[in-house]
């Protein structure tokens, strides 16, 4: 009886480490699940805090240099260049942007001569002469028209005076899109002058036209349109 009993005690016992055992395990269980839940809150408030950071360093960057994000051009870097923070080559760089990468241009800072850009989500500025338009790519048909538009009134062009001190002259091209009523409605820039594409735009959008027709009725058109810009001597 003494030896039963000896057994059962160390059966009890032994069931009782083991369910301790299963109990502390499952503990064990648990607060891994929760430090690993932990984890996941860390890594999202991190990646909230990251992208609350990126877009504060953006409105500082827009605000800061005035960048109207309306003003999105795409652009093709020509020469490997340097990214820098300001616009200024005595700035901090940001790295290369290689040869042939497309960046979104904003605002041509003509006193610094740097474009202000975005590549891969980063904001910068790169030497003017290192960025090129690229090509206009249009799906706009041509509209059935017998009768061509014709100007109706002109507009005073208003010669920029950066572009003046800075002895900058050309031909800006665009097509324009004149409306049923005479009207500019819309541009694109088809030949690109920094300095002077502003200045096209603005004068443009001030001149009325005689409407093309069609079988006698108005109709709206796309044209090409260029606008020429020459110092006087």
């Amino acid at each position: 009886m003494k030896i039963l009993n000896s057994v059962i005690r160390k059966m009890l016992a032994a069931g009782i480490l083991i369910f301790i055992g299963v109990a502390v395990n499952a503990q064990n269980e648990d607060n891994q699940l929760v430090a690993r839940d932990e984890a996941k809150t860390d890594l999202k408030i991190d990646a909230q805090d990251a992208s609350g950071e990126s877009a504060t360093l953006e409105n500082n960057f827009i605000d800061l240099y005035e960048v109207n994000l309306n003003d999105a051009k795409d652009a093709k870097v020509i020469l490997d260049t340097k990214m820098y923070s300001e616009p200024s080559a005595s700035s901090e760089s940001l790295g290369f942007l290689p040869q042939g990468s497309i960046v979104k241009s904003y605002k041509m800072m003509a006193r610094e001569q740097m474009w202000a850009i975005k590549y891969n989500g980063v904001w910068g500025f790169v030497p003017m002469t290192s960025l090129m338009p690229v090509k206009l790519k249009t799906n706009i048909k041509p509209a059935k028209y017998d009768k061509p538009p014709k100007l109706r009134t002109s507009a005073k062009l208003i010669y920029p005076d950066l572009a003046r001190k800075m002895g900058i002259e050309g031909q800006v091209v665009m097509l324009i899109h004149i409306g049923k009523d005479g009207k500019v409605s819309e541009t694109k820039i088809v030949r690109s002058i920094p300095e002077l594409d502003d200045a096209a735009i603005a004068t443009v959008k001030k001149i009325r036209f005689k409407p093309a027709e069609y079988k006698g009725k108005p109709v709206a058109v796309w044209v090409r349109f260029p606008v020429n810009f020459k110092l006087q001597n």
